[in-house]
């Protein structure tokens, strides 16, 4: 029998045909299917052919990726070098040493040198090549004297809007602005935090925004004109899916109609009855029709009907005449069969559903308002933020995105520099092509435009649609599909399927695909970037040790989210008995449905490590440093002092805390010292003897406060005050450190130059997870699981829905048309008075909820 090592996979033929470093290909490879190593072997048959490692460029789309790229890589040639002669088991693994053996030989006949020099390989994320491009490209990129990557962009968000809003403000001559804080009821701060949110989306919008021309009537125009043009292709859509169920149910409508007086579904009803035929696609009366059909078809939760009665145009049948009821209940009969039938096809529903998001194919004139404000007022902000960019001598990654496009699009561009560039890349490798921007193939189109056919240069692409989860940077899957369909620019692509996975068993395979066949739309739409699931075949076969369960809790019982936890600790506890050694991992859409599987397992002691869970901020020791932090940079800070006095040092009560306040505590901007000192008397002895050895040491750290660095004064007395002690452990001590190196980067002069820069600083940390070297169980969300692989996985709090999305001032869609030209619908935030969301802000999020339905 031939072993499953040396079964050769059924899409061999592709994965050889993507090893072919003669050809130019996008891959599509599900999970499990090994396109890391695909990548890798790529690299190093390229390694094999080039003149100098640097004309190979490899794109990923996260530092970790880039990483692990460059240990497979190193690691196949020391591997190589070190072992020249070995043969493997394993028909792939020996293609991948004799692949890096023929690089290493190449490497070393044109001196390389390259294991004594890795940095030599070119691989880098996106961010990172576009900050190396901006430089590159210094005079035409416009990103000045911008050299490091600003650590807390937000707040330069912030700084920026706010700035801007003072001075437009004060000159009272903005009418834009005007509209929008009406639009608002006048909450300025509600605006400043839209806007600050939209700057660090600036590369998705701004493109748009200004590629759209500059006079209002012809924005206003292009804008209408593409969600016209969308509104006909989702007709056109229902017409093909539904059009002949419509044409049987429409006749059977006009009974009802005649007695739907004073129903919800009336006025649809009534459109529906009167006419024998769908309207054209581009008539104006379309999408009213069609959003009647579907409010007559879909409950309001959007689910096929599944009754009829008087609420939808068919009373009980003793209060008809006697010549109605034959024909009434023969009409119902009719109209319910096509509802069963139509309720079996998936695709058929999800029309529907879409149907009742038809907007209006024009904007109202308030709605308008709005939006050209924003069209008029962003560039402004964005050319501000540049600005600011610039006098700081730093940028956020968006801002080398954009520059590097830019610089490298422009016709009076430095010639030299780009036909350098040029020369150098001769093979571009891209990582996770499914989550890239409309941006970054711009990036992708100008490092490519120079190419020619025939002459050795390729481009591979790599990716999987069914993983798209970078939406938020605007990922667009649809260029992933439009790309196999067409390639990039002049680059033609091969297209390919890798269809094996060999991560997982049978088992768990055909389980996958039976339950996520359903969780996909039907079909591949590039226009939406909406991706159909695709079936992959298990290399493992099924096996009895692997397995999926589903448990459920019941929503009756006490405290379902602990009892779910448990249970969770008990199924671990069981497989680390029974398989010691093996990996597991919990894993959950958010760090809060993590929580109660972390307070289980600690119940169990069962060793855990929580990657980028717990914020370092909640650590009571981090809150004691930030206390203690505050105080000294604000000795008059009246909650630093009450946070200091209910520090173990001190330890006090509250009827203490009382006694130091006295009666009317809200009328103290401060606490004086006499206040506290005069008030030690009148406490237990205890509080007394702690009060009177800390209160000296902390009247002295003040008074020398000025005298030397605030990181380093804080640290003293830190461990004068004996707080050092309520550390307990390696972990606990390598954060106090992180804290101390963030607090001297945030210091000048001796103080913290921006307090709430800093505290949004130490907001973002995360504690350190405890070592252990019992294999410990793996605690992350499911983004920071992307590309890791694990044993055994439990997948908590299934039940919660989604996020609910956050109102944005702005919203906008990014559409493929048939010649896949680029359109964009926009629209702003609809106003606070009104009762929902306006149709196209509701069309718009429902397209880009259908992006991701998982």
């Amino acid at each position: 029998m031939t072993s499953t090592l040396a079964a050769v996979p059924s899409d061999h033929a592709a994965r050889e045909a993507a090893t072919d470093i003669r050809r130019s290909c996008i891959v599509s490879a599900p999970a499990g299917s090994g396109k890391t190593g695909l990548l890798t072997l790529r690299v190093l048959k390229l390694l094999a052919a080039v003149q100098r490692p640097e004309e190979i460029l490899c794109i990923t789309f996260t530092r970790k990726a880039a990483h692990e790229m460059r240990e497979r890589i190193f690691g196949a040639l020391q591997r190589a070098a070190d072992h020249p002669d070995m043969q493997c088991d394993d028909p792939y693994q020996q293609t991948m040493h004799t692949a890096a053996l023929a690089a290493l030989q190449h490497a070393e006949a044109l001196e390389w040198h390259l294991l004594d020099a890795p940095y030599r390989l070119n691989i880098s994320t996106i961010d990172g090549l576009c900050k190396s491009l901006s430089a590159q490209l210094a005079f035409f990129s416009g990103a000045g004297s911008a050299a490091g990557i600003i650590e807390e962009p937000g707040q330069a968000y912030l700084r920026v809007v706010r700035d801007w809003l003072n001075t437009a403000l004060e000159s009272d001559e903005s009418a834009p602005l005007a509209a929008l804080i009406s639009h608002l009821d006048g909450n300025l701060e509600r605006l400043v935090e839209l806007l600050a949110r939209l700057l660090g989306m600036r590369d998705q919008w701004l493109p748009l925004v200004v590629q759209s021309g500059i006079e209002d009537v012809a924005i206003r125009a292009y804008f209408e004109d593409t969600i016209k043009a969308w509104i006909i292709d989702s007709v056109r859509d229902a017409e093909a899916t539904l059009g002949t169920w419509a044409l049987e149910l429409l006749p059977l409508l006009h009974l009802p109609a005649e007695h739907s007086a004073g129903t919800k579904v009336e006025k649809a009803l009534r459109l529906l009855s009167q006419m024998p035929h769908w309207p054209d696609a581009e008539h104006d009366s379309a999408p009213a029709f069609w959003r009647a059909l579907s409010a007559f078809c879909l409950t309001d939760k959007g689910e096929m009907r599944k009754r009829l009665d008087t609420r939808l145009g068919f009373p009980a049948e003793k209060s008809l005449p006697k010549e109605l009821k034959g024909p009434m209940k023969a009409c119902k009969q009719r109209i319910m069969a096509l509802f069963t039938e139509l309720a079996q096809n998936k695709e058929a529903v999800e029309v529907l559903k879409d149907l009742a998001f038809l907007p209006k194919p024009h904007y109202e004139e308030t709605q308008w308002q709005v939006l050209s404000a924003l069209t008029q007022l962003l560039p402004e902000l964005a050319a501000r933020l540049k600005l600011s960019f610039q006098a700081l001598g730093q940028a956020d990654f968006t801002e080398y995105s954009l520059s590097a496009v830019s610089a490298l699009q422009r016709e009076t561009g430095d010639v030299d520099l780009q036909q350098r560039l040029d020369y150098r890349i001769q093979h571009i490798l891209v990582d996770e092509f499914q989550d890239t921007s409309q941006m970054q193939l711009e990036l992708l189109q100008a490092l490519t435009q120079e190419w020619l056919p025939d002459e050795g240069r390729t481009l591979f692409l790599v990716g999987d649609g069914m993983q798209s989860c970078y939406g938020f940077r605007n990922a667009n899957v649809g260029i992933f599909l439009n790309c196999r369909a067409h390639g990039i620019g002049h680059v033609a692509l091969d297209a390919l399927d890798l269809t094996v996975n060999f991560r997982s068993t049978d088992t768990v395979v055909s389980w996958v695909n039976h339950a996520f066949a359903s969780s996909f739309p039907s079909r591949n739409e590039a226009n939406l970037g909406a991706v159909a699931y695709i079936p992959s075949q298990a290399f493992k076969p099924a096996s009895d040790t692997s397995w999926v369960k589903l448990w459920a809790v019941s929503s009756q019982e006490d405290a379902p989210e602990q009892v779910e936890a448990q249970h969770i600790a008990e199924e671990i506890a069981q497989l680390r008995t029974r398989f010691h050694g093996e990996s597991v991992a919990v894993l959950a859409r958010s760090r809060a449905q993590l929580s109660a599987t972390i307070q289980a397992l600690k119940l169990r002691q069962i060793p855990f490590q929580a990657l980028d869970i717990d914020a370092l901020a909640s650590r009571p020791f981090i809150m004691d440093l930030c206390s203690l932090t505050r105080l000294l940079y604000s000795p008059e800070d009246r909650l630093a002092w009450l946070s200091l006095l209910r520090m173990p040092c001190f330890a006090f009560t509250h009827e203490a805390l009382y006694e130091v306040l006295g009666p009317e505590p809200d009328k103290l901007n401060t606490l004086p010292l006499s206040r506290l000192h005069s008030s030690l008397n009148a406490l237990d002895p205890a509080l007394q003897t702690r009060a009177r050895y800390a209160l000296p040491i902390v009247e002295s750290a003040i008074q020398n406060r000025q005298r030397r660095p605030l990181s380093e004064s804080v640290h003293t007395l830190w461990l004068k005050l004996g707080l050092a002690a309520t550390l307990s452990g390696e972990a606990d001590r390598a954060d106090v450190q992180r804290f101390f190196r963030l607090l001297a980067s945030h210091e000048v002069a001796h103080s913290i130059e921006d307090w709430e820069k800093f505290t949004a600083a130490i907001e973002k940390l995360y504690a350190t997870p405890p070592s252990s070297g019992d294999t410990p169980v793996q605690i992350m969300t499911m983004h920071k699981s992307k590309g890791l692989e694990f044993d055994s996985v439990f997948l908590p709090a299934l039940s919660r829905g989604k996020r609910a999305q956050d109102s944005e001032v702005l919203y906008w869609l990014e559409r493929l048309d048939d010649s896949q030209d680029r359109h964009f619908v926009l629209s702003p935030i609809s106003a606070k008075k009104d009762a929902q969301m306006d149709a196209l802000t509701q069309f718009i999020r429902k397209q880009k909820d259908k992006k991701k339905p998982l």
